[in-house]
């Protein structure tokens, strides 16, 4: 693509997005330029400002759940911060709140704010699932979003021209571990 994106593994339109490399096992972030022309750094970038990125992990409680703890794992092994539900929400808490004020504060942290989107059937191919709520406000508060696709479906709307990270095959994880290693 145009910025240099012709890795394996990482497909889509690339007009609207670059990549930055992640080091070692974790995640290829994508950066996109915000309205007001900040981009928000990478995550090479923002370890090297000594800057915290804050994440958002959104995906759908599934049998690939897994994925998406391994994901939350390497980024707090990196030192940045991450909001993952199950660390999270209570029993009894007002969950859509909660996730609102998460999404929020990622938000407060921009250009340092992230929400990866795990791609599944489950997380966004149920028009009464919650991962399409969390991306909608993610995007109404201006949040670069990073989808990873673990199950092919079709994206949300949405996001439908944001560059994706195919990770199809690290499914299932214990015995792909190599290839989530590789990416």
């Amino acid at each position: 693509c145009q910025f240099g994106c012709s890795r394996r593994g990482v497909y889509g339109p690339s007009d609207r997005s670059s990549l930055a490399r992640y080091s070692g096992a974790c995640q290829r972030i994508i950066s996109k330029k915000m309205p007001n022309d900040s981009a928000p750094l990478s995550t090479t970038e923002a370890a090297a400002t000594d800057h915290k990125l804050r994440v958002f992990i959104s995906y759908g409680h599934d049998e690939n759940a897994a994925l998406a703890e391994r994901i939350r794992d390497d980024l707090k092994q990196r030192g940045h911060e991450v909001w993952f539900d199950t660390d999270r929400l209570e029993a009894g808490c007002a969950w859509d709140a909660k996730i609102e004020e998460a999404l929020e504060w990622v938000a407060g942290a921009k250009p340092y704010g992230r929400v990866v989107l795990v791609i599944t059937p489950h997380a966004v191919g149920r028009p009464d699932g919650y991962c399409l709520n969390e991306v909608a406000f993610a995007l109404d508060l201006k949040l670069p979003v990073v989808p990873v696709v673990v199950v092919w479906c079709r994206p949300p709307l949405s996001i439908y021209r944001i560059q994706r990270l195919d990770m199809q095959d690290c499914i299932p994880l214990p015995d792909r571990a190599q290839r989530f290693e590789a990416k």
